[in-house]
């Protein structure tokens, strides 16, 4: 009786064991597959380890319409998918298909009229570098199996542009928002420049063609005109000929007090007997304050003037 349950106990063991392997054969397997998304996250490519290819279907709102599933062996050369469907230039791009020579400067591989470099190739799968003047198109291999197009669109990232910087000119000693204008712009990392006191931090509501900007200005920046560069994933570009302008704070003026005399006229009298009975003594004008601005002289005053007088005094009748 004791020997009929060792053998049960030690079938069950191996059934265990064989089921941890093969979930474990599995794990590597989906280790292995690669999946592409498009530019709203949707699933549109996996490719497992043995170069079997599910390809989702969507239409124009967003609803799956189905897949399409291609296996390794077909005859011929063809093209399934391209991992990933974007790049810049100089990226690593798979394609995967069927028909490809594993030697892999026997496939010619061109994006959108522009020859590409092979970095490595398989029967099913063909690793390529992005061209440096490629553009956005289809992707073509041929071998002596034949030529095949792949059937969606390479999209090349390009560098960013600058076109113009709105406002072109900052006081020194001074920070101010300012738009960069261009293309490419959307994944901007950095805006730099290379005379020291300027710095730029990226603010919020970048779009591919907008790139606001804080500027600060130390006030010991000379005066003068500065390029600048815009930095992104895909490559950087300078401004050249489009700069910011640092210019000199504008002049203040204070308002200062200042002595000012007021005369006030007073016609002479001419005395033709002594005077009698009351009698009037006419004093010299005071002085007032005045605020006005300091201005310098540059020429002699002109117009009218009035001369003050000495007291006299007249007899009052």
């Amino acid at each position: 009786m004791k020997r009929n349950n060792v053998i049960p106990n030690a079938f069950r063991l191996f059934i265990a064991c064989f089921m941890l392997w093969v979930a474990t054969a599995n794990m590597a397997v989906a280790s292995e597959a690669q999946s592409a998304y498009d530019d709203l996250g949707r699933l549109t490519t996996v490719v497992d380890e043995a170069g079997n290819t599910a390809i989702y279907n969507y239409d124009a709102v967003g609803n799956l319409l189905g897949s399409d599933r291609f296996t390794p062996g077909a005859s011929g050369i063809g093209i399934y998918t391209l991992l990933p469907g974007k790049g810049a230039v100089g990226a690593q791009v798979k394609i995967q298909g069927y028909g490809f020579d594993p030697t892999p400067s026997n496939n010619m591989v061109i994006f959108n009229g522009t020859n590409a470099t092979v970095v490595s190739s398989t029967a099913y799968a063909i690793i390529v570098t992005v061209p440096a003047s490629a553009t956005t198109g289809t992707v073509s291999v041929t071998n002596t199996n034949g030529s095949a197009n792949s059937p969606q669109a390479f999209t090349v990232l390009g560098a960013p542009t600058i076109t113009s910087v709105t406002p072109s000119s900052v006081a020194q000693g001074t920070q101010r928002t300012i738009t960069i204008v261009g293309t490419q712009l959307a994944t901007a990392t950095a805006v730099s420049f290379t005379q020291a006191g300027l710095s730029a931090t990226i603010l919020t509501g970048v779009t591919a063609t907008s790139l606001p900007v804080k500027l600060v200005v130390a006030a010991t920046v000379p005066p003068g005109t500065y390029a600048f560069t815009v930095t992104t994933p895909q490559g950087t570009a300078n401004s050249g000929s489009v700069t910011i302008s640092i210019a000199a704070p504008a002049p203040s003026f204070a308002l200062t007090r200042s002595h000012v005399s007021v005369a006030m006229p007073f016609p002479s009298v001419s005395a033709t007997a002594a005077p009698s009975g009351r009698a009037m003594t006419v004093a010299p004008p005071t002085s007032e304050w005045m605020a006005y601005p300091d201005v310098p002289g540059t020429s002699a005053p002109t117009g009218r003037s009035m001369t003050v007088a000495p007291p006299v005094s007249a007899a009052m009748p």
